[in-house]
């Protein structure tokens, strides 16, 4: 049987549907959330996907040294570039394009115009493979394998800030608002370090026991942490001196990232173990929980600029795949 669009991505009952000349679905059982659609063509493990600001296009970064843009409505590639000479390791989205770091020391700023996609500076001369970047308001911060942070000016390209991170030299995660920037090293790696993002200085660290895999700011103030123990913690930072933790829970697994669906106040999170789950927030309840790839999910991002709202994952098993978030419950 031959269908050109395929629809069935809500919580249902066991269903088997058989595809050719599209993408495969596997067989779920009830209250697993069947996939939109995978997306192939990374030969290696991906380790990071990232929507664009209006949720039209994913673009996605592996082990293959590529970063390869699609379509997210017509689920097709539209690129793939090979600028790196090493592992993508991330992708941040800025208001014109976005940012991709490798392991070659190197990042590349892209440029995406109604002529295409195209790279347009690299910025260069780090002392260590680069894993992490986070971007907000003209400012992108760099975690390097040396144990450094650094913060560039999106804009002249000039290193604003460059900060000693304490845990260890694989910067394991990074986070930025107007105010703050927030990092964490490992492994082995206890806690994270808030920053004063106008002066450099370390105003505050989280006591957090384990490495710290992923932050991610729900709001301006309000902080999400996640450990490979499987630990997450809520942190208020409105006085970021005195920072106050105002949640927590535990699931079973390593974390590998973070996302959070505003409207329906549920965190998502991609495991280790091939899992994604979500998680609402108020009361610390989980409201979903799937098998997303074969090996690990490397990366989780979500649109709400879309309707239905969409999550991506980034998995070990070098698949993309896109999943209809299901309506958000009372």
């Amino acid at each position: 049987m031959k269908f050109s669009l395929f629809c069935f991505n809500t919580f249902a009952t066991l269903i088997m549907v058989v595809l050719t000349g599209g993408f495969n679905v596997e067989v779920q059982s009830e209250n697993v959330l069947q996939p939109l659609a995978t997306l192939e063509g990374h030969i290696d493990r991906v380790n990071a996907v990232a929507f664009s600001p209006d949720g039209t296009l994913l673009v996605s970064g592996s082990d293959d040294a590529s970063v390869r843009l699609w379509d997210v409505a017509e689920r097709a590639a539209l690129g793939e570039y090979y600028e790196h000479a090493s592992f993508v390791k991330d992708i941040v989205f800025a208001e014109d394009g976005f940012y991709s770091a490798s392991w070659d020391r190197s990042v590349i700023e892209w440029q995406m115009s109604a002529e295409g996609t195209s790279p347009i500076n690299t910025l260069s001369g780090y002392l260590g493979a680069l894993d992490r970047l986070a971007y907000r308001d003209s400012r992108l911060a760099v975690g390097v394998g040396d144990g450094s942070v650094q913060v560039v000016d999106a804009e002249s390209r000039e290193t604003l800030l460059r900060m000693r991170v304490e845990g260890g030299l694989q910067v394991t995660a990074v986070a930025l608002n107007e105010t703050l920037l927030v990092t964490a090293a490992g492994f082995p790696g206890e806690g994270a370090q808030v920053w004063d993002i106008e002066t450099g200085d370390s105003v505050s660290v989280l006591p957090i026991e384990g490495t710290v895999t992923s932050i991610l700011f729900l709001e301006d103030a309000l902080l999400a942490l996640a450990t490979e123990r499987g630990d997450v913690t809520l942190w208020d930072v409105s006085d970021a001196a005195v920072p106050v933790q105002t949640g927590s829970f535990t699931v079973e697994g390593w974390i590998t990232s973070l996302a959070y669906e505003s409207e329906s106040d549920i965190l998502w999170l991609g495991l280790l173990e091939g899992r994604v789950e979500g998680w609402r927030l108020e009361n610390a309840e989980r409201t979903a929980s799937f098998t997303a790839h074969d090996g690990a999910v490397n990366d989780i991002a979500i649109t709400t600029a879309v309707e239905p709202p969409l999550l991506a994952s980034a998995g070990e098993d070098g698949l993309v795949r896109l999943w209809t978030l299901p309506p958000a419950q009372p």
